[in-house]
């Protein structure tokens, strides 16, 4: 819809948007009483007025039917969430029982790959214990002759009963030769280690005071480092917190200031809070480039009054 023009003829744009003012339309209508002109403005406004009213009645209108156009959508969409509340448990229960399957599926073919790799392993454990069978079997043949010859002393001997007697007794005395040997080799590096340290303290004992000396000599210089370390950054952070204090006084003088000049100054436009200093700022601008471009106006306009 077009907006309708609400300007009466002979009148233009006057000094601010939206305000019009009378374009004199002859010599005869700059002379007329003031009383007459008075009477005339009455009437145009009054025309403006009437206008006004009708606009708004028919913006009425259009919002009292976008208000039913409304309340048939939300009539609508609760409609349409009954039916859905409704369709929702079908709908769960059905992806519920698709996911079992799903997960049942997958279960079995697990279990069946799980099976397979098993399967696998177990001919392939097969596979191996034919093969040390096999070489086990070669070894009893080779060793067919050291077990005849056991047999033969257990025969010849009235110590031993059976060959087994005669394996346990070599595998005795031969750990008990493995361990006694053991015991020398631990026993003489045990020896040649305390010597070792014993050499190594007497040599090491003078070093290792001239180096706690140098140790202490050393922590204490990086003591007098410290504290003075710290006499520096003591000082820069009083520096640093008065600095602070200086600039939060100055920050508080500009927000007071801005704010008197918003109050001055800017024109209300809705709740501003008092801390918003960057709106405020804008809301000044604004009003201040307003102002600006209305003095700009009235001295034009003055200047062709008198032209």
């Amino acid at each position: 819809m077009e907006p309708r023009s609400l300007k009466p003829a002979g009148w233009v744009q006057g000094y601010a948007p939206g305000v019009p003012c009378r374009r004199p339309s002859s010599i005869q209508e700059r002379r007329l009483p003031p009383i007459l002109r008075l009477l005339e403005r009455r009437q145009e406004d009054l025309q403006l007025q009437g206008a006004l009213a009708a606009e708004r009645e028919e913006g009425h209108s259009t919002i009292g039917v976008l208000a039913l156009r409304w309340e048939e959508l939300r009539a609508q969409e609760a409609e349409l969430k009954g039916h859905l509340l409704r369709f929702q448990p079908h709908i769960a229960e059905k992806e519920v029982k698709c996911l079992q399957a799903v997960k049942k599926a997958k279960g079995a073919q697990d279990l069946c790959k799980l099976k397979e790799q098993q399967l696998r392993l177990l001919q392939e454990e097969q596979q191996s214990l034919l093969k040390r069978k096999k070489k086990i079997q070669t070894q009893i043949q080779q060793y067919r002759k050291f077990y005849d010859y056991l047999e033969s002393i257990v025969e010849a001997s009235e110590e031993f009963q059976c060959s087994d007697d005669v394996l346990s007794r070599f595998h005795t005395l031969f750990a008990t030769s493995q361990y006694l040997q053991q015991v020398v080799q631990d026993t003489q590096a045990s020896i040649d280690q305390t010597k070792g340290q014993l050499s190594s303290f007497l040599e090491d004992n003078s070093d290792k005071m001239q180096q706690l000396d140098n140790q202490l000599g050393q922590l204490q210089a990086d003591l007098e480092q410290a504290q003075n370390q710290r006499l520096l950054w003591e000082a820069r952070w009083g520096h640093i917190q008065n600095l602070v204090t200086k600039k939060t006084l100055l920050l508080g003088t500009i927000k007071m200031a801005v704010l008197n000049l918003f109050q001055c100054i800017a024109m209300p436009s809705g709740i501003i809070a008092m801390d918003d200093t960057v709106r405020q700022l804008e809301l000044v601008r604004m009003g201040l480039t307003g102002a600006s471009h209305r003095l700009q106006f009235c001295i034009i306009q003055g200047i062709k009054m008198w032209s």
